[in-house]
């Protein structure tokens, strides 16, 4: 029951929502792709993404500065389920293909130092 509570206070917070989803439908990308493709603000999304993370629901890596998240695959049923719920939601909605279309045009190696 705890592990269920968990995921869902991680998931609970619209905002983490729609990072997660964006995970989900794009594969893995930057703190710089997901905030300039939501439209939030880049500490906002770096927080965010810490919560999914410390949740166990994301995976990152760091490639030259920036850090790179992707959805973690996972053992549990039940974590499997919820996430095909989220998938078969919201992904194929026309608001996350906006998304999605916002974050293939970004690159990680046009972003200054100061641009957030």
């Amino acid at each position: 029951m705890e592990k269920a509570a968990a995921l869902f206070s991680a998931l609970s917070d619209p905002t983490r929502l729609s990072i997660f989803t964006a995970l989900l439908g794009f594969g893995e990308a930057c703190v710089c792709q997901l905030h300039r493709g939501l439209g939030i603000p880049q500490s906002m999304a770096s927080r965010h993404l810490r919560i999914l993370y410390d949740a166990g629901l994301l995976d990152k890596r760091r490639v030259k500065q920036w850090m790179h998240y992707s959805v973690r695959a996972s053992d549990d049923p039940f974590v499997r389920q919820v996430i095909g719920a989220i998938r078969e939601a919201h992904c194929g909605t026309p608001e996350f293909a906006a998304v999605y279309e916002w974050m293939r045009r970004i690159s990680c190696d046009d972003i200054g130092e100061g641009d957030s």
